[in-house]
């Protein structure tokens, strides 16, 4: 009877929780089947803070971010920081397989609602081992889709790429 209780008690906490974080479709897609995956970067979200004032949410969200690696088991996703510069293979003019440095230079995160709208925008915050994004919106709104533009420079023996910009996104929060 005790556990039922206790149960019944953890499941009335759980619902008291004020925003939720679900993936959408191309959220789900972070990709590390192999070779030609390693390098690549991920992300997650959690909800580190949240509060009210006035007629605006201010909600602080924790970046968590994650590399493609080779493992004992072959390919997957290992916990990785914004600051850490990445490797990924290439195949060199000589036939020979090389590496690239793959180094995240600057980070925009976006706020959208459900037609597309942008509500805002927000950097990258790091400090320590934390990297954060906040957004304001109305308190009114009740589900906002969260996407990142990460933008890299890529170095290699044959050459260098500065901006390259990938879109990652896949991220709803219901308030």
């Amino acid at each position: 009877m005790k556990y039922l209780t206790l149960a019944l008690v953890l499941l009335s906490l759980n619902s008291f929780a004020a925003t939720s974080i679900k993936k959408t479709f191309d959220g789900g897609e972070a990709r590390c089947l192999d070779q030609v995956d390693v390098g690549s970067r991920a992300y997650n979200l959690k909800v580190q803070n949240e509060v009210i004032i006035g007629e605006n949410r201010i909600v602080t969200l924790k970046v968590n971010f994650y590399k493609c690696a080779e493992v004992p088991s072959g390919y997957g996703l290992r916990e990785s920081s914004a600051s850490e510069v990445l490797s990924s293979f290439i195949l060199l003019p000589n036939g020979k397989m090389g590496m690239t440095k793959n180094t995240l230079v600057a980070t925009q995160f976006f706020a959208t609602d459900a037609d597309g709208k942008v509500l805002g925008v927000s950097a990258l915050l790091n400090s320590k081992d934390l990297s954060t994004v906040t957004f304001t919106v109305n308190k009114a709104i009740k589900k906002i889709f969260v996407d990142a533009k990460l933008i890299s420079n890529i170095s290699s023996p044959i050459g260098s790429l500065e901006g390259v910009e990938q879109m990652y996104g896949g991220f709803v929060l219901s308030f």
